[in-house]
């Protein structure tokens, strides 16, 4: 989950570019939201939010009713209508994964000592 805003090229897949999932993303007023050059082969690129859609959602359940279209021929068939919410990474969690970690190296290097005195 990303979300590219304000980009010439939001992303480039050029032919050596294979099996890549573009889904969930928030496409935001790129000039080109996604640019493909002789296309790879198994690329997927379907449940983005993409600011330059204008469809609509008849059903309400928050995908488009027809595809979004984009470079040429390429489609999202199942383009969001609202964009994705992308949950931020909590400041506080870093000090528990410090103090984890620290535990984690401080009884494993014990161990390797204890392995050298025995």
């Amino acid at each position: 989950r990303n979300t590219i805003i304000n980009n010439q090229f939001g992303i480039e897949l050029w032919f050596t570019s294979s099996n890549n999932i573009i889904s969930e993303n928030n496409m935001i007023n790129n000039f080109n939201d996604i640019i493909i050059w002789l296309e790879g082969e198994g690329n997927i690129i379907d449940r983005n939010y993409w600011s330059k859609y204008d469809g609509t959602d008849n059903n309400g359940d928050g995908i488009g009713d027809t595809p979004h279209i984009f470079f040429e021929n390429y489609q999202d068939h199942n383009p969001l209508m609202k964009i994705v919410v992308i949950p931020e990474f909590p400041s506080w969690i870093i000090l528990p994964l410090f103090i984890v970690a620290s535990l984690v190296g401080i009884v494993a290097r014990n161990k390797i000592r204890k392995k050298e005195i025995d």
